[in-house]
């Protein structure tokens, strides 16, 4: 059943399921978006590897989107996880399969974590927000199969999996960098990426609509009380090139608009999200 991802190839083979799952109703309280995927991860303890495993019948039957079901949330948590979808929305955004659809309700969803995440962390019964927080959380999943993620989430799944750091946590540190390292690639992109964030400079080039939406994402984030480095969760600089190898085998990288050249400059981003 574990996806493999040639990195030589830029393929992914993933076994399916040969028996049926029984039935799942996820009532989420997070805004991870696990309940909207085919896929999940899992540590191997021996490796500190985290691999994918991915197949339709780990999909829930049901999803049911109670924003009442959020109120006790951890504020951490909860901020943290809403950063995780604004990171899937971005790279799935420049992603190099993305389609028009997905690239659609990507950008809908860049815009609403804007108007709404801060909102629903300083009042937790703001219901509104979190209702629609909740509703772009499936957004940045739908069609996840069809259009992908990249290198950033390789990043993610791996500090999660040796350093022990949570998806959503990682994915605060991670993601302006990853705006700053695909931003060559991506200029145009990365454009409608701050016009959905609210940027309205038309006299702009493309590269200063860029900078200044990776300005505030990271403002966004350090307005939520949220780390900006990878030392400040626990981190070690010794894990790093352990962290850089199994990304580079990471199967997210099939769509990364910027693939690495090797692990080492995985490593020298590493060192400078450190």
């Amino acid at each position: 059943m574990r996806a493999h991802y040639d990195y030589q190839t830029r393929k992914i083979t993933a076994p399916k399921l040969t028996r049926a799952k029984p039935p799942v109703i996820a009532i989420p309280t997070t805004l991870s978006a696990g309940e909207f995927s085919s896929a999940m991860g899992i540590t191997d303890d021996a490796t500190g590897a985290k691999d994918i495993f991915i197949d339709p019948k780990v999909v829930p039957r049901a999803v049911i989107l109670d924003p009442v079901m959020t109120t006790a949330t951890p504020a951490r948590l909860w901020s943290s996880t809403g950063i995780k979808a604004l990171h899937n929305a971005v790279e799935r955004y420049y992603a190099l399969n993305a389609n028009p659809f997905i690239q659609g309700l990507c950008l809908e969803a860049t815009r609403n974590v804007f108007r709404y995440l801060k909102r629903s962390v300083d009042d937790s019964n703001d219901l509104d927000a979190r209702g629609r927080l909740q509703f772009l959380n499936w957004m940045t999943a739908f069609g996840a199969g069809k259009g992908g993620i990249g290198l950033g989430h390789g990043i993610c799944h791996q500090l999660g999996g040796v350093c022990d750091v949570p998806h959503g946590i990682s994915g605060c540190i991670v993601l302006p960098f990853m705006m700053e390292f695909n931003r060559p690639a991506t200029l145009e992109k990365q454009r409608q990426i701050a016009m959905a964030m609210g940027f309205e400079d038309t006299a702009a080039s493309d590269e200063e609509a860029a900078i200044w939406a990776e300005q505030q994402v990271r403002g966004l984030i350090a307005s939520l009380g949220l780390p900006a480095r990878l030392q400040e969760v626990g981190v070690k600089r010794e894990d790093l090139p352990k962290v850089a190898e199994m990304t580079l085998r990471d199967r997210t990288l099939s769509p990364t608009p910027r693939p690495p050249r090797d692990a080492d400059e995985i490593f020298t981003l590493l060192e400078r999200m450190f």
